[in-house]
């Protein structure tokens, strides 16, 4: 290689080769690449499943179970949280607090320490009230929902439901949805119809995870996210899972 110089008085140039460039250049990305992930580390919610003892069944780790959540001088970013069902075909939801003392029924699932409702609860729909047909003529359940129908005050001898006889005098009758009811009477009753649905809670279906948006939400050292189950199976077991990136409070800017 020609010997370079700023000027002939001077000593040359020491130039680097190509190899020696690629390598100074690979050595400081590596750096930079390193610094970037130091003290980050991945943290994973111990998995304890709970057996429901109600409809309404609080998920959370308590002192039988292995505590989770930020300690002194941490700071956790939620990425992804889930309530699993033992059974796949649960129709359960749940919504999710975040707080420090789960095991505070009374107050910690409260509306203060809510962190994701996903959605409102839906009322069920109310029918409307049909006029009682004459003896023996079908009134359709017009609803895409199934309906309670209570008979009472009639002189009747049959009650027909889709053409079915299923009674002979007042009571409480089910009707399909777009089903028909007909009733065989020598004095007209009245009845009443309603929905036999309930309101559709709040919440997210178990079995599909709740994703943050990007750097949303963020634990504090002593708090934990923890769960609560709408519409469990009794029997069933249910389990809050989830996976978040733990961080030393010092290098909180690495999450920011």
């Amino acid at each position: 290689m020609t010997t370079q110089r700023l000027h002939s008085n001077l000593a040359p140039i020491d130039l680097l080769t190509r190899e020696e460039l690629e390598q100074a250049l690979d050595k400081n990305v590596d750096r930079e690449l390193r610094e970037k992930v130091r003290g980050l580390d991945i943290a994973r919610i111990p998995e304890a499943p709970i057996t429901a003892t109600g409809t309404t069944q609080n998920l959370f780790t308590g002192n039988d179970q292995t505590p989770w959540g930020p300690s002194q001088g941490d700071i956790w970013m939620v990425r992804r949280l889930n309530v699993k069902s033992s059974i796949l075909t649960d129709t359960a939801k749940y919504i999710l607090f975040r707080g420090s003392a789960p095991s505070d029924f009374n107050n910690a699932y409260t509306s203060r320490y809510l962190l994701e409702g996903f959605a409102p609860a839906i009322p069920a729909p109310v029918p409307s009230q049909p006029a009682v047909p004459a003896s023996t003529v079908a009134q359709q359940n017009v609803n895409q929902y199934p309906v309670q129908v209570v008979l009472s005050g009639f002189t009747a001898t049959a009650v027909f439901v889709n053409g079915i006889q299923v009674g002979v005098t007042n009571g409480t009758y089910t009707v399909p949805a777009n089903g028909s009811i007909s009733v065989t009477y020598s004095v007209v009753g009245t009845w009443v119809w309603s929905n036999l649905n309930v309101a559709i809670p709040a919440g997210q279906y178990q079995g599909v995870g709740y994703y943050p948006g990007t750097k949303a939400i963020f634990l504090q050292p002593g708090e934990q996210v923890y769960a609560q189950v709408l519409g469990a199976t009794i029997g069933n077991q249910y389990t809050l899972a989830g996976e978040c990136i733990r961080c030393p409070a010092e290098m909180k800017g690495k999450l920011l």
